[in-house]
């Protein structure tokens, strides 16, 4: 860490210049570490979740096309937006033509120092679909293996 920002929460605040020395239980503790063998134990005391559809799903899947209720789409996926979705109708009524994150431009909206020209792209610089993994039926999803 080369610098700590102590930018405004509040109205009246302004960016603080003063320089501070490096507290590390500030910017580290157990809780902002993702890596699992730096994590805390998980929790115990949660029970189980069972999802279950007895009688099956109530969507219908043929080839892309996703059909559910009154809604029907087509699935897509490229490498740089990941999953995208077509001709999105409810009934007969043409909700969407195509639908995708190409980008993900997250504005602060506060005009104080430094927010106006601070923001995030999340998704084009990597690209969703290159990041993305294949789920596993019985791991990541539910379900039972296509006949």
């Amino acid at each position: 860490m080369t610098k700590v920002y102590h930018l405004p929460t509040r109205s009246n605040e302004t960016v603080h210049n003063t320089a501070l020395p490096f507290d590390p239980r500030i910017t580290h503790t157990p809780d902002s570490e993702y890596h699992p063998s730096l994590r805390p134990s998980p929790r115990t005391t949660t029970t189980p979740l069972h999802v279950t559809q007895p009688q099956g799903p109530s969507f219908k899947v043929q080839g892309h096309r996703v059909a559910w209720e009154k809604w029907t789409f087509r699935v897509g996926f490229n490498y740089r937006e990941g999953l995208t979705l077509h001709d999105v109708r409810y009934g007969v009524r043409e909700v969407f033509y195509r639908l995708s994150l190409a980008e993900m431009f997250v504005p602060y909206g506060d005009p104080r120092a430094p927010y106006p020209r601070k923001g995030a792209f999340d998704l084009g610089n990597d690209g969703a679909g290159v990041n993305a993994n294949n789920l596993g039926l019985g791991c990541d999803c539910l379900g039972k293996p296509r006949s």
